[in-house]
């Protein structure tokens, strides 16, 4: 992370803030001018200080306005003090950064896109873009159904799953490890799959594993590394 530092600070603008579950926050800002492609981050400063990474979300048409998706729930300083984000608060970023980008070189018929929490903040676009290209499929989980984004997924097949019980809620069970894998095993040529995978580091690194110790070439398996 402290690599990132060496590059020059930008300045941004609070311009709106929205709940789209029960823990994530979109953010939205305005700055001058920036470039980005879909699965790149931010460097954003808390309090002008403190270095936290954040996936970028979004950018608008004119490159004047970018978003972020942030899980708002626990005590870390980041989660904390974006929590006390007002609009027309000013702040300090670096970016975009990253190496997580769609691979359009690929020649995989299907995408599978995996994410819990904030995660799904660079994977969003991503989706967007290629949704007309390749057959896309989200996994997603959450502890509880009311954690799960409120994000349009048109036109991709979705399998949302909650770890913690509810008798209310019909859909998949368990983590998302668990719905990927009983997935695969209904598909007889693995070959033709790639996975981006992004969220929780501990969820990131045991699909990985899972999907290695399925068969899974690992050039076939892409995730962002800032948080490893």
């Amino acid at each position: 992370m402290f690599k990132n530092l060496i590059h020059q600070k930008n300045k941004a603008i609070i311009i709106s803030r929205e709940k789209i579950s029960e823990n994530l926050l979109k953010v939205d800002f305005k700055t001058n001018h920036i470039e980005y492609t879909p699965g790149e981050y931010i460097t954003l400063f808390i309090a002008n200080i403190v270095p936290r990474n954040y996936s970028i979300f979004s950018v608008s048409e004119d490159k004047k306005n970018f978003s972020i998706i942030v899980n708002i729930n626990g005590d870390g300083i980041g989660r904390r003090s974006i929590r006390q984000f007002v609009t027309y608060e000013k702040v300090s970023y670096i970016g975009p950064l990253g190496d997580f980008k769609f691979n359009k070189n690929d020649r995989s018929e299907n995408v599978w896109f995996i994410a819990t929490g904030s995660g799904i903040s660079p994977l969003y676009q991503m989706i967007e873009d290629n949704k007309n290209k390749y057959n896309i499929s989200l996994f997603f989980s959450a502890n509880r159904k009311e954690e799960f984004p409120k994000l349009k997924f048109d036109g991709i097949k979705t399998y949302f799953s909650i770890t913690q019980k509810d008798d209310t809620w019909k859909g998949e069970k368990g983590r998302v490890t668990h719905t990927v894998k009983k997935q695969l095993l209904d598909l007889p040529n693995l070959e033709n799959i790639s996975f981006y995978i992004c969220g929780n580091p501990n969820m990131v690194k045991d699909t990985n594993l899972m999907l290695l110790n399925e068969g899974i070439s690992k050039d076939k398996i892409y995730f962002e590394k800032f948080g490893f």
